[in-house]
Parts: structure tokens; sequence; C-alpha cells
């Protein structure tokens, strides 16, 4: 198999002004995948999308991609345009420019068309003064658009005059185009689905990026079925790998050719979803006389989708011809679009292409132009459309406290793990972001956490001031954060200090007490410390030490927050040195006899039930001991 250039010349122009016969003339007379459908051969008019495969030169071939020229079929000729790179434009030297030839070359700018060629064809039905005024015209129409300055070539179809000359300028063209990406997930627009015996389903298309191989699982989108690769054919030749920018045909499994049409997307798995609201940058054409106003109802192109919908304006009341806008659209039916792709909006009646634009986003909700924070983040999401650093850093800043994985990232972006990966390692080397756990978050998120953590704790101080410290459920709460999240804050904050048990405070914070309240702190020890393994009861110890039942709990908490004692469960409180030496003389008792049982604790300490299985309930929790049947054992 020859070289083929990883590119699509696709042409464009009014009816009947001469392309498939010059696409003709240029293969050498065959072209068997143009004019395929019946009706077109009977009518002499291209129908739908047709196929050729060009020799520009020896071991070196290019796709080209025939449209249909006239105005009914204009949406065919759409599907087709978003798979073309390099565009002939062909204009009939005894017509001159027609209405189809400026919608073509208008629809082919609005979807990225970035370089092209004109063919001045019928050049033998004229003399040269009608074939000098044709090619004015043609300089005029090109005047500001992407196709200004480019070569105009006049040939003729049926004698062949200039055919050569219009390759050699084909092949310098194509040299100095930019490639179709590999790089990113494999997708292709559906333009054709078929079936044959013995070959099962079959789609046909132009992969809009990536690559696929014999024996990957893609996605039939919309619908989710999964389908392998049986087969894979570049312009009829059987290949192991399909890429971006050839026609490609694929031979699947799994799934029925009836499934599968026109407007639907073959994918590499878990990336693309169906979507009716759709954000983008909208340009109206300046040679439209009206302006496009918000609920507006429009006929809305991307890849080879077709669908009706309303656009809807965020920063503009209107758009007056030659403007631009942030718009969003509400599309009757989903569709499959990822950031960047290019679109095409016609009026539903009659059928006028007003404009176009690329695709942001996809959206969440409906958005208002009155809703100034999500039109800002709409803005914000373009200026990562092109690029990719910019697109993590916006969706990483957007996700907040709350992060946002590397899978869903990808996801978002609609690129693969190791694209994404080196941009996340960059951003994570110059601390853009912080990675926790699976997830990351932006250096503003952070920040703001931090400050809004202190925040809390200084309220909770104000509120609580005999409590050394906060528990970190309460923080985590009025923080809306997970624990991991709340540990990252903490580890990076110097305001923010851990008390003994794990509990937040600011740092260097010690509880205020008044004279009266240090006199009953130091009561409550004694009365707990002097109390050894028979302590009063928590409920007890108010009327103890002469405390209202809530000040007495915040001093028990105090002194459990130093340190001093312990809460062991059931109301029952020990000081630390009671539980320090019950532990040792468990340990040891364990050591010498083996598993102890509750008996031989209450016979070890004398001690009653009431404070024994408490006791040994709290020692299991805090992994002193082990729980085997109705005995402990040491770890």
């Amino acid at each position: 198999m020859a070289e083929v250039v990883p590119l699509m010349i696709g042409t464009a122009g009014h009816v009947d002004h001469g392309k498939t016969t010059l696409l003709r003339a240029l293969a050498g007379g065959s072209l068997p995948d143009a004019d395929r459908l019946p009706e077109e051969r009977a009518r002499g008019l291209t129908i739908d999308i047709g196929y050729a495969e060009l020799v520009l030169e020896p071991g070196r071939t290019v796709g080209v991609m025939d449209v249909p020229g006239h105005e009914r079929f204009v949406r065919n000729m759409v599907a087709a345009a978003s798979g073309i790179d390099l565009v002939l434009l062909v204009v009939a030297a005894d017509d001159g420019v027609m209405p189809q030839t400026r919608e073509h070359l208008e629809i082919a700018d609005l979807l990225g068309a970035a370089t092209g060629v004109v063919a001045l064809t019928k050049i033998d039905l004229v003399d040269a003064d009608l074939a000098l005024l044709a090619e004015e015209d043609v300089r005029e129409l090109l005047a500001g658009t992407f196709l200004e300055g480019a070569p105009i070539v006049p040939v003729s179809g049926e004698t062949g005059e200039g055919v050569e000359e219009l390759r050699r300028i084909l092949l310098s063209r194509l040299r100095g185009a930019r490639p179709r990406p590999t790089e990113g997930i494999f997708r292709l627009p559906v333009q054709r689905s078929f079936t044959r015996p013995g070959h099962g389903t079959v789609v046909t298309g132009v992969p809009l990026s990536g690559r696929v191989r014999v024996g990957d699982v893609l996605e039939v989108i919309p619908g989710g079925e999964r389908a392998r690769v049986r087969a894979i054919q570049a312009y009829h030749h059987e290949v192991e790998e399909g890429r971006a920018g050839h026609r490609t045909a694929l031979k699947l499994s799994d799934v029925s050719w009836k499934e599968v049409r026109r407007g639907h997307v073959i994918a590499e798995p878990g990336y693309l979803e169906e979507a009716h609201l759709l954000e983008a940058r909208f340009r109206h054409l300046p040679r439209r006389g009206r302006p496009v106003l918000s609920n507006q109802p429009v006929r809305f192109h991307t890849g080879t989708a077709e669908v009706l919908g309303r656009i809807f304006l965020l920063t503009d009341r209107e758009v007056p011809p030659g403007g631009e806008a942030l718009v969003q659209f509400r599309l009757d039916r989903p569709v499959i679009t990822a950031p960047g792709d290019r679109f095409v909006v016609r009026s539903p009646s009659p059928q006028v292409t007003l404009g176009g634009g690329y695709v942001i986003g996809i959206s969440s909700r409906k958005i208002s132009a009155g809703r100034v924070r999500l039109v800002r983040r709409v803005a914000e999401r373009e200026e990562g459309v092109f690029d990719l650093e910019r697109a993590v850093r916006h969706e990483v800043r957007h996700a907040g406290l709350e992060g946002i994985s590397g899978r869903s990232l990808c996801r978002i972006v609609v690129r693969r793990p190791d694209e994404v990966r080196p941009v996340l390692e960059r951003l994570l080397k110059d601390g853009s972001i912080s990675r926790v756990g699976e997830r990351f978050l932006g250096r503003e998120a952070v920040e703001q956490g931090r400050a809004r953590l202190r925040e809390v704790l200084r309220r909770f101080h104000e509120r609580e001031p005999l409590r050394s410290a906060a528990d970190h459920a309460y923080v985590r709460d009025r923080l809306g954060v997970s624990e991991m999240v709340l540990d990252h804050l903490v580890a990076g904050e110097p305001g923010v200090e851990s008390a003994r048990d794990g509990r937040l405070r600011e740092a260097g914070y010690s509880p205020a007490l008044t004279a009266g309240q240090r006199e009953r702190l130091a009561e409550l020890e004694r009365r707990i410390r002097e109390g050894g393994l028979a302590t009063p009861k928590e409920g007890e110890l108010p009327a103890l030490i002469g405390a209202s039942p809530d000040e007495t709990t915040k001093l028990l908490d105090l002194l459990v927050e130093e340190g001093k004692v312990e809460r062991i469960g059931s109301g029952v409180v020990f000081h630390r040195e009671s539980v320090e030496r019950v532990k040792e003389e468990i340990a040891a008792w364990i050591r010498e006899h083996g598993p102890m049982a509750p008996a031989d604790l209450k016979n070890l300490l004398g001690m009653t039930r009431k404070y024994s299985i408490p006791l040994f309930e709290w020692l299991d929790t805090i992994r002193f001991t082990v729980r085997r049947g109705d005995r402990r054992e040491l770890p």
C-alpha cells in the first residue's frame, strides 16, 4: 500500500460546476466511490458524500471527499466538511461565483479549514476574457477568508487542461498542512453504516483524532453498545491500524448495522457522552442581514449530526452580522462532541447558514445571561479549549476543595491519561495544584480552605472557651470536606495545631479559666485520681465539685484533652495514672497466664463488673488487647 497522507481534501462549490468530473480527471478517469447511488448516476447529480483516492506522486496518495453542491443537500455537505483539511473550491468559469459557492466557502471556514486551492473549471467552454472575469469574481469572493491569496488554477475535467498543475499545487499545499492529531482518544463520526455477507457491520467515516487497532473495543454513542474491531480498511486496503485523517472503514462485531447511523460516533469507551446543553463560541456570518437573537430556533450541525434546537446568548442581547458571542445551545436531541469541535448553525426555514464556531464544553444546567458567575466560568473554560494545561488548571480550580480525580479530568477534557499525566506533574511541581489521595486540588482552593479553617477554629474558641480543641468531625462538617482534605489543610497551616487526641485548635491556644473554674478543675482531677479504679461515675461528679453538669462536662473534656483523664465508657472515667498501672498489670498477667477472662480481671484488680466490662471493651478499642471469644490476649 502506498503512503496515504493523513489529511483529507474536500471539494466545495455550486451544483453542476464540475466537482466530480474534475476528481475523475485527477484520479485518471476512475472514481469508484463517487456518485455510488443509482439516483446519483441516473440524475448526474451528487447527492451524498463520495470518496476517492488520488495519487499525487509515486508512492503517495491522499483521500478526497466529493460533496454535493445542490442547495437541497447542503446538510450532506456539512456532514462531510467536518473531516476536510484542505478545501478544493470549484468554480465554473462559465457561471462564476454562485450561491452555493459562497455558502460552501463559509461552511468550510466555520469548520476550521485552514488552507485550500481554487479550481476554475470548464475553462474549455469560455474565451480568455470571460475566464479573466470569472477569476476576478473568485478573488473578490476569497477576500477576507482563509482562502485569500490561494492559487486559482484554470482546469478542464474534460480535456485535462491544467489538471497536472492542479495536482502539483495540491501536493505543495498538503506538504505544509498540519495532519489530524493522532493523540487523544479515537473517535469517528459515522457517515455510513451497512452490512455485507460475511463481513457483519461496517461503519465508515474520517476519524477526528486518535488511533484504533484490530481487536480494540469501541463504544457506539448514543446507546453505549460495545463493539470489537474485527478489521480495518483505509481506502480499500486492509490495515492493522486506523488513524485520524484517513478515510476509514471499521468491521465491527457485537453490534447491528441497524443500530448505527449517520450522526452517531464510534469512540474509545469512557470519554464521550451525549449532551443537549452545549457551551460554545458562535460567529455570525457578515453577509447575513439580520442579527441572531437569543432563543432563536436553529439547525445545529456538528460532526455528521444534525439537530434542531435553540441558541441562547450569554454575553450579548443580539449578535450582529460579523459579530461573535458566548452562547448556550439547547438542543432537541443530544449530540456527541468534545471541546474544540467545530459546528455550523443554519436557520430551520429558509435553510441558510447563519454562522458557526467551536464547542467549549457540556453544560450541566441551563445558563442565562444574568447568571454572571456561570457565564464567567464559561469564558474561563474557553481559554482551555485549545490549551490542555489551561483546561486542566480550570477544571482543578473549579473543583474547589472537593477536588477532581485524574479519571474525571480525562473525561472532561477528552484526553487520554498519558496526555493528562505530564500536565498534572508539571502543575504539581510548580505548586499550582496539590494531590490528596486520588484527587487534585487547586492552590487557590487550598489557600481559601486554610483561611476558612482558621476562621472555624477562631469561632469555636469564642463559643467554647473551656474547650482546648475542636473535634475533627465538627471541623469537617463546617468546611464540608473529607478527612483526607482536612488533614492536607492542617498539614500546611502553621496557624493550626493538633491536640494530643488529634483534635484541632489555633496554634498556641489554651482555655482561659476563671479562678473558680481552675479550683473546680483541680478538685475534679483530685477526685478522679483518688478514686483509683472505683471512681465516681461521670453523672456523680457535678455534685462532688459543686459545678453544673454542663460546666463539669467541659472541665472533664479539658482533662481528657490534656491527657490527664480517660473516658472508658458507660460513664466510667479513670485518671491516666490509674490506666497506665492497670495496663502494666494486665500485660504482665497475660504473659504469665495466657488469655484473660473477665473474672480474671475482676480478681486481679478487685473490680466490680460495673468497671471491669467497660475497661475490657475500652482496651479492645485502643487495641491494647484483642478479644478471642470471651477472653483477651495481647496483640
